[in-house]
């Protein structure tokens, strides 16, 4: 649970311009409604292993070997994404 799920005003709240810049859980969250702030909120987003499987799983829908890293230090993580991996080969064979 995040605090800022409490509070109506976030814009208020200090430190909210550069909170997402710093937990990755929020970085996600801004990433999944604004795109164009994507590329910014990468290298937060992926520090987390979680929510780095999550935004190459539905935001990017593709792999992201910048992440690989930091996704192979969880290893449940590390699985999700390998099966997502494969769901992706399957799926292009599929299509072919």
């Amino acid at each position: 649970m995040s605090l800022y799920d409490l509070h109506s005003n976030l814009e208020v709240l200090y430190g909210f311009d550069i909170a997402p810049y710093k937990m990755p859980e929020l970085a996600y969250e801004l990433a999944k409604t604004n795109p164009e702030l994507r590329p910014k909120l990468e290298p937060t987003i992926m520090k987390d292993p979680v929510h780095a499987v999550l935004y190459a799983r539905h935001i990017r829908k593709r792999p992201w070997s910048e992440a690989e890293p930091y996704i192979k230090k969880n290893m449940w993580m590390w699985l999700s994404y390998l099966d997502f991996q494969q769901n992706l080969k399957n799926s292009a064979i599929s299509k072919n």
